[in-house]
């Protein structure tokens, strides 16, 4: 559906004025006009509109993943080592010595154009990013670091139940879990019930 302003500018078009002749008559942008006069542009600044979408998510969660301190929880930290932390982490910024290891291009090559939960192979919506973490797949607090061979996408869900454990630990545990259940319903013929 196309607005006042559109129709204006697009009969203004049909008469040959120039973009500029447009923008002094209207009082608009170039942008403006450029975007209901040029080719198929509307659907060209859809989808570019939605890549910065895509890549904003994905920076704001590289950046969550390079900022996850080595230790499990900053309560480990006393008051003065935590001060003295931030102060040692801004000045390494400042001097540009604090570069992350990979950048959302990179990342986004790793997932694929099928995003699916490393952990689980559920599919994932790189939009809802409240639906997904980028997971240390070999935690911080066990040697691991912020290198994209050490990202994984996983579900909100299955990052949370992973915790500090490695990958093959966490799988282990799922297969006990796994193990335990079938054989409760192999002698009961029920899943277990809940005492909560």
């Amino acid at each position: 559906m196309e607005t006042k302003l559109a129709k204006k500018i697009l009969a203004l078009r049909s008469k040959n004025y120039t973009y500029q002749r447009i923008a002094e008559t209207l009082g608009c942008s170039k942008g403006t006009i450029s975007y209901y006069c040029g080719l198929n542009q509307k659907s060209r600044t859809l989808k570019r509109n939605q890549i910065y979408k895509n890549n904003h998510i994905i920076h704001k969660k590289i950046h969550k993943f390079m900022s996850i301190k080595k230790s499990d929880s900053s309560k480990t930290f006393k008051p003065r080592e935590k001060t003295l932390h931030k102060k040692l982490t801004s000045k390494i910024r400042k001097f540009g010595e604090y570069k992350p290891m990979f950048n959302a291009k990179d990342l986004l090559k790793k997932i694929g154009d099928n995003p699916i939960c490393y952990l689980t192979g559920e599919p994932i919506d790189l939009n809802d990013s409240k639906s997904y973490h980028l997971d240390h797949i070999v935690p911080k607090s066990r040697g691991g670091d912020n290198s994209l061979d050490n990202c994984g996408l996983a579900s909100r869900e299955a990052n949370l139940s992973k915790t500090y454990m490695t990958y093959d630990e966490y799988v282990t545990l799922c297969r006990k879990v796994i193990d335990h259940h079938d054989k409760t319903i192999a002698r009961t013929g029920n899943a277990p019930v809940s005492s909560g």
